[in-house]
């Protein structure tokens, strides 16, 4: 009877422990994050000419993983707008494609506290206004297009572009830019084209994209002859630097907490500044304007 009763303590035992080890692992089961990423924004998310996801906003997010192990990011490249529908529909649980916040997005989209780097933008206009453009690099390059009558382009209405065009009207009811508004993307060649042909006068845009397209059109034709299409006809004309931000679905607020307190460690041991120079050679977070500025 003894023999018994030591061997249904045994058995008791190792039921106890197997039913605890089960709890603890239950409990520590990694959740897994999908990270959608834009394949063509470079520098900030993209697909590099090996194959291979990379990028400033794909650095950051590998460095935030590293700080919180419950857990576990698959990230895929797409395009922003598919990345975007696959974050409505909760395919994706995180979007990078350098975006910008607007009203529209912020009341649609979950945002992080602070905005994880920055992206100047500013105007690209025929060359022939180059002279009486002066808000070269300050807000005032807005006020330079109301000022010469210059045709702006249309915006499109889904951007965070769109977002500062109305900001700037908002802040200026005497010098309002005119402009009508798409709901798709108007190719960048496109664009180009437009300004060169006179349709239009200048298209609000962001520096990284238009020297992207700008050199790829500008630069070498696959002969290897220079394409004077656009070269010297068009003016890049930086204004201000604009907070970029990762967005995420809007209800899942624990994420969200989780990469804030991520991302704030990263910046204050200098994680983030490392990042910066080693894309941009410069810290782009300290050239946005107050309201954007980053803040614990």
């Amino acid at each position: 009877m003894k023999k018994i009763v030591i061997k249904i303590t045994a058995i008791l035992s190792i039921l106890f422990a197997f039913s605890s080890c089960n709890k603890k692992s239950s409990k520590d089961i990694t959740r897994k994050v999908t990270v959608a990423l834009n394949q063509a924004y470079v520098p900030y998310a993209y697909v590099d000419e090996n194959g291979k996801i990379t990028g400033y906003e794909y650095d950051v997010l590998r460095e935030v993983e590293k700080l919180l192990p419950k857990y576990k990011f698959t990230y895929v490249s797409t395009s922003q707008e598919d990345a975007l529908l696959g974050l409505e529909t909760g395919r994706n649980d995180i979007v990078l494609s350098g975006m910008f916040k607007n009203p529209v997005r912020a009341e649609k989209y979950g945002i992080p506290k602070n905005p994880e780097c920055a992206t100047v933008t500013g105007f690209f206009v025929n060359a022939a206004y180059k002279d009486k453009l002066k808000g070269w690099n300050k807000e005032s390059g807005y006020s330079d297009i109301v000022e010469n009558n210059l045709r702006l382009g249309p915006v499109n209405s889904a951007t965070g572009l769109y977002g500062i065009v109305l900001e700037y009207n908002e802040k200026n009811p005497d010098k309002q830019l005119q402009f009508t508004t798409v709901t798709q993307n108007i190719p960048n060649t496109e664009m180009f084209a437009w300004v060169l042909d006179g349709r239009y006068d200048a298209f609000i845009f962001n520096e990284p994209s238009f020297w992207l397209t700008y050199n790829s059109d500008a630069n070498i034709t696959p002969n290897g002859v220079p394409n004077p299409t656009y070269k010297d006809k068009l003016v890049f004309v930086p204004t201000y630097s604009i907070g970029v931000w990762p967005f995420f679905n809007k209800n899942d607020t624990e994420l969200i907490e989780d990469y804030n307190k991520a991302f704030e460690e990263l910046y204050k041991n200098g994680t983030i500044a490392k990042i910066q120079d080693k894309y941009f050679s410069k810290d782009v977070l300290s050239l946005l304007r107050e309201h954007e500025k980053v803040r614990f």
